[in-house]
């Protein structure tokens, strides 16, 4: 992608990806995409870019602070921590909380997380299969598909002035022929004269699906060069509803920040959590089985006019034609999902018959 492109998808993809959700001020656009990154307000503005990406190599650790709402109404908070090997994020939406962090080319995300990019069939029961209380984070090799965070979270894109690649690919197949632009307007801070603000009006119109989009964007840059925050306020039309959201993130250099990587104790491999998610879903379709053999094992017991016993589980299943391993006090099923074996363990102990993973 040039250098155009990658600035305009800078200001635009943020808006675009959250449009669902939200963003709000109408505006007078009549540039078309190549009139607009003609213009000596947004060369401009691509200088004061690179300025910032020079900036942001030299830089040893970021503080990164998102908000976006609607009306009176908090839609999405976030924050990521970043140094130059390693990254800190959360971000809270629809009152959940997610958490993602990467160390030593490692990712770390949170459980729930780590079920969506699974796609965990048994999320509540790994949960309690996990090694302990502690475990609060699953470890990814790669990259995983979806961290979870509202911004790649790899230091090289955080410090490269590209504060998230996802964003970009996100808007890589956008038509710039239903955009148009209002001229770049750079002005002094009004809360900081010292740094410098580039206003931007956009607008969006897709015909075929009925979705229009008004948008300002406002991007500070202080007396150093560093990209300090960005602005945007949006309105989306979309199927005849109109919503209106602000977003603001805000970006400080902390060159003293020093991030831990996660103690061993507090997480797992993804493969070991994928692994527990196919035992548990090759232990559930033991299920049927085991409640056959236990329902004739009832009948064998009562014909016999004594208690249950681990003999009458056996005796059950050869009856059933089961396939089952003798153990204390009853049988053993095992079966496997996806190459993962689970097991099923039945008992009787005082004539009463129990049924537990083993």
């Amino acid at each position: 992608m040039n250098k155009s492109k990658s600035l305009l998808v800078a200001i635009s993809s943020l808006a675009l990806t959250f449009a669902s959700l939200i963003p709000a001020q109408a505006a007078d656009t009549s540039l078309t995409y190549l009139q607009f990154t003609a213009t000596q307000g947004y060369k401009d503005l691509l200088a004061a870019a690179d300025l910032n990406s020079a900036k942001l190599a030299t830089a040893t650790g970021l503080n990164i602070d998102l908000e976006m709402t609607s009306g009176s109404q908090v839609v999405i908070q976030g924050n990521v921590k970043a140094t130059k090997t390693a990254v800190s994020s959360t971000m809270t939406m629809e009152g959940e909380t997610r958490a993602v962090s990467f160390f030593d080319g490692a990712y770390y995300l949170g459980f729930e997380s780590a079920a969506t990019e699974l796609n965990a069939k048994n999320k509540k029961l790994i949960g309690k299969r996990l090694p302990s209380t502690a475990v609060k984070n699953i470890k990814f090799v790669g990259a995983p598909e979806d961290t979870g965070s509202f911004m790649d979270i790899d230091p090289s894109s955080i410090f490269s002035g590209q504060s998230s690649s996802s964003f970009i690919d996100s808007v890589m197949s956008i038509d710039m022929s239903k955009f148009s632009f209002g001229e770049v307007v750079k002005s002094a801070n009004p809360l900081d004269p010292t740094s410098t603000d580039y206003k931007i009006e956009v607008k969006y119109t897709d015909l075929q699906t009925g979705m229009s989009l008004e948008m300002v964007t406002t991007q500070t840059f202080n007396s150093e060069g560093f990209q300090t925050s960005t602005l945007i306020d949006q309105k989306v039309l979309l199927f005849g509803m109109t919503v209106t959201s602000n977003t603001k993130l805000t970006t400080t250099v902390d060159n003293t920040l020093v991030l831990t990587a996660p103690d061993a104790a507090t997480y797992i491999t993804s493969a070991k959590f994928a692994s527990l998610d196919k035992q548990i879903s090759a232990e559930t379709a033991l299920k049927p089985n085991a409640s056959k053999i236990v329902t004739k094992a009832k009948a064998l017991a009562k014909s016999a006019k004594k208690p249950l016993s681990g003999k009458h589980l056996a005796s059950a299943a050869k009856a059933l034609k089961i396939n089952v391993k003798s153990v204390t006090n009853g049988i053993k099923l095992t079966g496997k999902y996806k190459g993962v074996a689970g097991s099923l363990c039945v008992s009787a102990v005082k004539g009463v018959a129990t049924t537990k993973n083993c």
